[in-house]
């Protein structure tokens, strides 16, 4: 509350008189209680320093200088100030939190001077008090950020658990992938799933946005396709692709979202693989009959209910390689710049691609120096993009 000020002094009949002095010559703005007290009793208040506005000391006679030393480092303890009433002239000056006046200085220059420190408690309590409402709400928000922190985790947690881990491929197909979420969690997804004993399906899935809503809808593809990929089953992918487009539209509604995706098979009856693009960067596949990409063979999954995708189906013996990208590449490995020293897209992110395509038969090591030519790249610890790049080659 602050509107106390103590008088403190040898006496308490002393203390109660300067006091009632003080309290007739006051001209401040605000209502003021004026309270005395003996230097013995001064505990009284000392204990209530929320009270207390400011303290006047008489030192002038019949005090011993330790107890004004004593009372002096108390009050500043205390958080307050305080103007001391001395005996002579020579002895006016200041320190931080106490302010000595002379005995001789009218009853007004104190008052004036004890209503200055009353108004600068004020000010410090009001600023105490928005400190601690301003801590109060930097510890809810970083509460939140570290509950909104464990929930991101815990997202990425289960979308990482969708994705295939461990070594990919079989004995007659090799395959591995790069998978870097620009976030938390990504908007790209993949898997690569042996249906039977000679034929493999893959895809690699681009939802449009970042973070958790990208991250749901493409949980949502992973879902659809692993039922669509029933071992044992024939497979139509034109056939799948409309179902997952059906699926999106259903979910997606007016909001927007959408998604585009490669999603292809490999049989080794037949010596083919066959792919459908849904508005994805095109595929690269490299075979006996040379180099092929498939542009888009149908629109983006979740925006036309009624949508055709066509397959596309290429000659693919062993020694045949296909590699798969989302959009991220283009801009991850660009040296186009615009405003800003932002990336733009280029055709520097083929060059890396067609490197996965002439990585022997061996595909987690093409992977890993992708992955150095990534991390050389300036800006690469805050990537724009969500990066995935899917590698195979058939080796029997």
């Amino acid at each position: 509350m602050s509107d106390t000020i103590v008088v403190a002094a040898a006496s308490s009949d002393e203390a109660h008189k300067y006091a009632e002095t003080l309290a007739a010559s006051w001209v401040g703005p605000r209502p003021i209680a004026f309270r005395g007290v003996a230097f013995p009793d001064a505990d009284t208040w000392l204990a209530r320093p929320s009270e207390v506005g400011a303290w006047v000391v008489l030192s002038a006679s019949g005090v011993q200088l330790g107890d004004v030393v004593r009372l002096c480092d108390r009050v500043i303890e205390s958080g307050l100030s305080a103007v001391e009433v001395a005996a002579g002239r020579s002895v006016v000056g200041s320190t931080p939190g106490w302010i000595v006046r002379s005995e001789t200085d009218p009853v007004e220059t104190i008052a004036a001077v004890a209503e200055a420190l009353v108004s600068r408690q004020l000010q410090h309590r009001t600023l105490e008090q928005e400190l601690s409402v301003a801590k109060r709400g930097h510890a809810d928000a970083a509460g939140e950020i570290h509950r909104l922190s464990e929930e991101m985790r815990l997202a990425s947690t289960v979308q990482r658990g969708l994705v295939p881990g461990g070594k990919l491929g079989l004995d007659w197909y090799d395959a591995a992938v790069l998978f870097r979420p620009a976030t938390f969690c990504s908007g790209d997804i993949y898997d690569v799933r042996s249906v039977d004993d000679d034929t493999v399906c893959f895809f690699v899935a681009d939802a449009v946005g970042h973070g958790v809503p990208a991250a749901l809808l493409t949980m949502v593809i992973s879902r659809a396709l692993r039922l669509e990929w029933r071992e044992g089953e024939e497979h139509n992918l034109g056939l799948t692709a409309d179902r997952l487009n059906r699926e999106l539209c259903r979910i997606s509604g007016q909001s927007g979202r959408f998604a585009t995706a490669v999603v292809g098979s490999i049989d080794r009856r037949r010596d083919e693989i066959a792919i459908v693009n849904a508005g994805h960067p095109s595929p690269i596949i490299s075979s006996s009959a040379g180099e092929a990409s498939v542009d888009a063979t149908g629109p983006l999954l979740g925006v036309f209910e009624d949508a055709v995708f066509d397959v596309e189906r290429l000659p693919f013996t062993a020694g045949g390689s296909v590699v798969v990208y989302s959009d991220g590449f283009e801009t991850a490995l660009g040296r186009c710049r615009g405003p800003g020293n932002r990336r733009l897209p280029s055709g520097d992110h083929l060059i890396a691609m067609r490197r996965l395509l002439d990585s022997g038969e061996d595909c987690a090591a093409a992977v890993r120096l992708l992955e150095e030519q990534l991390d050389s790249e300036s800006g690469s610890l805050n990537q724009d993009d969500d990066l995935t790049a899917l590698t195979m080659r058939r080796v029997a």
